[in-house]
């Protein structure tokens, strides 16, 4: 009988001590998390990026100090998607890539338009490399098939964004 209470004594303090960090984790995760819901759906984003991957950062640390580097991996990968966003968002990547599908092809305005995108583009490059970095470590940390996917649907973009910055017209 007492080695069941001291056995569940202990398994109850391991708990205790696992529980401050998973609660870190949640709070860093869902705040980070309402920062890149903002940023996809397109509503206003109040916050600076570098605020949102230090939340997403928070929750990577936590989860590798609960030893979960699956968790870990996703957190920094979503800091990298993040940027990504972000990236979009900054260059009205979506719009202006719209716009130009609208545009008869080999147009001056089309031309004019793909310009003006690899210009805005080519000025924010700098999201796009902090993205490249953090998918980079992520992918390091674990090799689970659908965080591979998604890493690289990431880099892909990343990669056309790079060609056509550094096409000329």
């Amino acid at each position: 009988m007492k080695k069941i209470l001291l056995t569940a004594l202990l398994m109850g303090l391991s708990s205790l001590a696992v529980a401050g960090p998973w609660d870190e984790y949640r709070d860093a995760r869902n705040a980070a998390k309402a920062d890149l819901m903002a940023l996809e759906s397109g509503t206003a984003y109040h916050g600076k990026i570098e605020e949102t991957e230090a939340k997403f950062v928070t929750a990577a640390v936590m989860a590798e100090a609960v030893k979960r580097p699956d968790i870990q991996a996703w957190q920094i990968q979503n800091a990298g998607y993040a940027y990504i966003l972000y990236f979009k968002s900054v260059t009205s990547w979506d719009k202006a890539n719209a716009d130009i599908m609208a545009l008869a092809p080999k147009s001056p305005e089309r031309k004019e338009a793909v310009k003006q995108l690899q210009s805005a583009a080519q000025g924010n490059m700098e999201l796009l490399d902090k993205a490249s970095a953090l998918l980079d470590q992520a992918a390091t940390l674990s090799a689970q098939e659908d965080l591979t996917k998604v890493i690289e649907s990431n880099r892909g973009f990343i990669e056309a964004v790079k060609a056509l910055v550094a096409k000329s017209l």
